[in-house]
């Protein structure tokens, strides 16, 4: 039996495009911004000594991106 305690790691999406800052976008799919793109590269390098089991996200450009990147060559 395994006795190690399951880790969650919850990673936002990143800063959206700029005619989307300031409103509430809910479920449509807008893209990241140049910066929001940055960011997401800059979690995954964060994540990237850590062992995963799996990377799970919504179908949304914005979460997509984020997790293409940390699911990266694992």
């Amino acid at each position: 039996m395994n006795t190690e305690p399951t880790r969650l790691h919850i990673v936002r999406h990143g800063q959206v495009a700029l005619p989307w800052r300031g409103r509430i976008y809910g479920c449509l799919d807008v893209p990241l911004s140049e910066e929001g793109r940055r960011e997401a590269r800059a979690a995954a390098q964060r994540l990237a000594p850590l062992t995963l089991q799996g990377v799970v996200c919504s179908g949304l450009e914005r979460t997509a991106y984020g997790a293409e990147r940390i699911a990266e060559g694992r």
